[in-house]
């Protein structure tokens, strides 16, 4: 009887041990979602001509993704290039005022010897003064041209979409020959490095959790350590009063992007993240 009664304490003991470490390393189950995802699209309507790039293709921040058809705006810029690179029309103000100043100049010393008269003075006064403006408006005329031609500049780089950020085409909904609208959406890039996490958190389990603090992730895939070191990047001000649950934001580092975003892991909360070979890991790099 004794012994039963010491095996059934034992077993009891053992039980209120198991129950009591899992409620300290409970599991909290969360999803993987990229750090960036963006829809792309042109900002002007046209016909595709060209598309550089597939899904699952690793693109660079700059690099061109896919371009509209350029020929009207690259002539716009080349005729703009010549215009306003030509000093042919200041030159030939300057000319023709150097000339109206130099008739004034011998009709003033004619005058001097009353050998002209004052009208006459006064009219290639007028004259030197129309071919002064004449220079101004040449002047200023190639500058509203280099202005243009800034803006042709602009138009013709908007004809292509390029990548503004290092990660992976998602998808591509366009082919070479199709019409697209202004910003429709063509092109989706995600970024998963870093990678980032978010789950619902028990509004209490989130009291002694504070920003950049590190916690301990857990993952299920072939390949990939079943833990890994992740650092709070959000904790929602307001709680889900339905759930009694705080939204929780956790980033880490996912270098050769094994891990994909839209799975499934779980946060440990409670347990000190490990070490690795005795050095504290190095803390993800932030985004945001």
């Amino acid at each position: 009887m004794r012994i039963r009664l010491a095996t059934r304490f034992i077993i009891v003991y053992a039980l209120a041990l198991l129950f009591c470490n899992a409620a300290t390393v409970a599991q909290i189950q969360a999803i993987t979602h990229p750090s960036k995802d963006l829809s792309l699209g042109f900002t002007s309507t046209g016909r595709v001509n060209t598309v550089l790039v597939k899904p699952g293709d690793h693109v660079n921040a700059g690099q061109v993704l896919a371009a509209l058809d350029d020929r009207l705006a690259t002539a716009q810029v080349d005729l703009l290039s010549i215009r306003a690179s030509s000093e042919l029309e200041i030159k030939i103000a300057e000319a023709e005022w150097k000339l109206a100043k130099n008739e004034e100049s011998r009709v003033r010393d004619a005058f001097s010897a009353d050998a002209a008269g004052e009208f006459e003075v006064e009219r290639l006064a007028l004259q030197s003064e129309r071919a002064h403006v004449r220079l101004q408006l040449a002047q200023r005329k190639r500058n509203e041209l280099q202005q243009q031609l800034v803006q042709a500049q602009l138009v013709l780089e908007q004809l292509s979409l390029r990548s503004p950020v290092d990660g992976v085409i998602e998808t591509v909904t366009i082919e070479p020959g199709e019409m697209v609208q202004q910003a429709q959406p063509v092109i989706r890039i995600v970024v998963t490095n870093p990678l980032e996490i978010e789950a619902a958190v028990p509004t209490q389990r989130t009291s002694t959790l504070t920003r950049d603090q590190m916690v301990l992730v857990l993952f299920d895939l072939p390949g990939v350590p079943a833990e890994q070191r992740g650092q709070v990047l959000f904790i929602a001000a307001v709680a889900d009063p339905a759930s009694d649950t705080r939204t929780v934001r956790i980033q880490l580092d996912n270098p050769a992007r094994a891990i994909p975003a839209g799975i499934v892991s779980h946060l440990i909360l409670d347990k000190e993240p490990p070490e690795k070979d005795g050095v504290t890991q190095n803390t993800p790099s932030r985004t945001r």
